[in-house]
């Protein structure tokens, strides 16, 4: 068992954690229905450790392959692979941020809990993090 994803198991952990985010909100929508009980409870901390699990790997991972010195200083699979996660993390922070401000924005201007836009605001910040995990992932196995 590992804790730091490599080239050759990044999409492994990439598909793991957005695996446990399904299992997350799947059992959240379980317990708004049914309220927090013990099996409910049990399911979301399986989803949550999983979760945590894949993106430490994936951040450790890539912060491994980061730091290190490169081999050459022209490497363009390694610019490539810089371009990637460099646009995805971009994205995905902007992504997050819009859902941020939207949520926040719609909790200034009285909008129920569980209508649309909390939804919209809620889905755009998880599609923010799918995007930069995936650039992680993507990151490392294009150092393969």
């Amino acid at each position: 068992m590992t804790f730091i994803a490599t080239p050759a198991t990044s999409m492994k952990f990439f598909t793991l954690a957005v695996s446990a985010m399904v299992w997350t909100v799947l059992f959240l929508f379980l317990a708004l229905k049914f309220l927090f009980t013990m099996p409910i409870i049990t399911g979301l901390s399986i989803g949550l450790v999983g979760l945590l699990y894949a993106m430490v790997a994936l951040v450790g991972g890539t912060v491994r392959r980061v730091a290190a010195p490169p081999a050459r200083l022209d490497d363009p699979k390694r610019d490539s692979a810089s371009r990637v996660l460099m646009g995805s993390t971009t994205i995905g922070s902007i992504a997050i941020f819009v859902g941020i401000i939207g949520q926040a924005s719609s909790t200034w201007l009285g909008v129920s809990f569980l209508s649309g836009s909390w939804s919209l605001w809620l889905g755009l910040m998880i599609f923010g993090v799918v995007i930069q995990l995936y650039g992680q992932a993507a990151y490392l196995r294009n150092l393969a």
